[in-house]
């Protein structure tokens, strides 16, 4: 597959994948490797569906999770840009990691049909996630916070679903998020931030994108489900429950 230069606007990098169908894809990128200058373009095949999608592939190259000064306006006029020439009857956001937090905000401001953001970030600002270190050389670095944290989700339009691993270092934004009725939150809790790629291998990621990009939301829960995931409500509660046994347990000896 051959990706179309469709806007070089620093620190904003979006690449146009052409396909034959009305679904277009907002694929965002993480940090990716820290040494390259701009991230790469991330769930290519996943998201273009061997061509059959058109995909923007929208990379952040000051990893700012979308607080560079006017990126999300220049966003938004590309995604203006794409839809008009298009015309999609659906339009489905993608990311991980950093990718995920930022297809989360685009969402918040912009009407959606669907998203799947896997171990996104809640926030990397320090005096409201103090606890989140693995991503300072990058976000020391971001001088204005017009997004601090991931907006209430409480009033998207679309069917929103978020996967985390259950680690501790997940559940650092997992249970800062604010969700809605459209929202589906999940943790799989036998792994970590590398929960993308985990579920890639084990041939879980295409299924749940493909039920996500059709719009069929009883579907890709059944699929989250059976690799394991628990909505995060019954998965809090479990390590409520858990935490409590083993300070009685504490307590007796």
């Amino acid at each position: 597959m051959t990706l179309e230069p469709y806007l070089v606007e620093p620190p904003l990098y979006i690449d146009y994948l052409p396909g034959t169908s009305r679904l277009l894809v907002l694929a965002f990128s993480g940090v990716g490797d820290r040494h390259n200058p701009v991230p790469m373009p991330e769930g290519t095949v996943l998201t273009g569906w061997d061509g059959v999608n058109h995909v923007l592939f929208i990379r952040d190259a000051s990893r700012s999770w979308m607080n560079a000064p006017g990126m999300i306006e220049a966003l938004q006029a590309a995604v203006a840009r794409a839809v008009e020439a298009i015309m999609p009857s659906r339009i489905v956001a993608f990311g991980n990691s950093m990718g995920g937090t930022a297809a989360l905000i685009y969402a918040s401001l912009s009407r959606l049909d669907a998203v799947l953001a896997i171990v996104p970030q809640y926030s990397v600002k320090s005096d409201l996630v103090p606890e989140e270190r693995r991503w300072k050389h990058f976000s020391r670095n971001i001088a204005e916070w017009r997004f601090p944290a991931v907006p209430t989700l409480e009033g998207v339009s679309g069917d929103v679903m978020i996967l985390h691993g259950g680690d501790a270092f997940e559940m650092i934004h997992a249970r800062r998020f604010r969700t809605g009725p459209k929202v589906d939150h999940y943790v799989l809790p036998q792994y970590g931030h590398s929960l993308a790629s985990e579920l890639k291998n084990k041939q879980v990621l295409r299924p749940l994108m493909t039920q996500v990009l059709e719009g069929n939301m009883p579907e890709a829960r059944a699929v989250v489900e059976a690799a394991g995931g628990l909505r995060f409500a019954e998965y809090w509660q479990q390590r409520k429950i858990a935490k409590r046994e083993r300070q009685r347990n504490a307590a007796a000896v």
